[in-house]
């Protein structure tokens, strides 16, 4: 227990992916600053996230919760945080960074910090055994094209990933100078030519992002573990708003194709299908978003 700490509880539940979780540090750590006495129960998807936390108390695996009612939700004084950021009218209006909308959604003082106060804590011996696995013999890019959860219906969402011939034109550009390893799951859409495959664990793709040279990705997990790693990394985006995402240290590239205007009778809450559904919502007139050229001159 944290000096100072009483017996009393909040809970933080987090629905959604492993960036979603990552955020989520920056929201523990401002809550353990405005109410240093409680401590904080974290219920997510992906614990791993929050080991070697100090602002978190415990942390447990959704679904995993036994007498977690009785235990905690029972105490009278316990504070819940349980509002989701994604129907607060800060993310709707698209003008300030989830985090932070987080944090009003749920009551919490909130104050800018570097990379919105997210944090990863990887222990010396997670370090030098992450640093033997991925020794090449060129300087490693990891490199993140795709995204998105094991069982999304669509392996390739075109709102969000980098098409996946501008991603293999990539990989052949920078190829003579740096070896290209790919992080991936088996719901993803094929890997791209020339890069290195690996199915990892959580806490080995930390510190894969640790001790790589150079990231590339899209907005996706590894743009936020690269953030609470302070981790530059260059990030490519589609639809999604660097505003809400992003990360100061990070060096954003927005498309280079243009935009025409579409109206979808099926946009309700948000414009686009997160997942890359609804292909008549495709707002560009190319399949070329990206310029190649500009992305590649920030990893050279």
């Amino acid at each position: 227990m944290v000096s100072g700490q009483d017996d009393s509880y909040a809970v933080l539940e987090i629905n959604g992916g492993i960036g979603k979780s990552i955020m989520a540090t920056g929201v523990c750590r401002a809550y353990a600053q405005a109410h240093p006495q409680r401590r904080l129960l974290v219920v997510t998807a992906y614990p791993e996230v929050f080991l070697n936390n100090p602002h978190v108390y415990r942390v447990f695996r959704s679904g995993s919760t036994p007498y977690f009612y009785d235990d905690y939700v029972c105490d009278r004084s316990t504070e819940f945080l349980l509002a989701e950021p994604y129907r607060h009218e800060g993310y709707l209006r698209q003008d300030r960074h989830l985090i932070e909308t987080w944090c009003q959604a749920n009551a919490i003082p909130y104050t800018v910090a570097e990379c919105y106060g997210t944090s990863l804590h990887l222990t010396p011996r997670e370090i030098q055994l992450t640093r033997n696995m991925f020794t090449r013999s060129k300087p490693v890019l990891v490199f993140q094209p795709h995204g998105g959860a094991r069982e999304q219906g669509h392996k390739y969402s075109w709102n969000r990933d980098i098409p996946p011939h501008q991603a293999a034109k990539i990989v052949t550009a920078v190829s003579d100078r740096y070896h290209v390893i790919q992080p991936v799951h088996n719901n993803q859409q094929p890997v791209t030519p020339g890069a290195e495959p690996l199915t990892l664990g959580l806490r080995d793709l930390f510190g894969l992002v640790l001790v790589a040279n150079k990231v590339l990705g899209i907005d996706s997990c590894v743009q936020h573990i690269a953030a609470a790693l302070r981790k530059p990394a260059v990030v490519c985006w589609v639809t999604n708003s660097p505003t809400v995402f992003s990360y100061d240290i990070h060096t954003n590239i927005k498309p280079a194709a243009r935009m025409v205007d579409r109206c979808s009778i099926d946009a309700y809450i948000h414009q686009y299908d997160f997942a890359g559904g609804r292909q008549y919502d495709y707002p560009f007139e190319t399949e070329d978003v990206f310029s190649i050229t500009e992305i590649v001159k920030t990893l050279l």
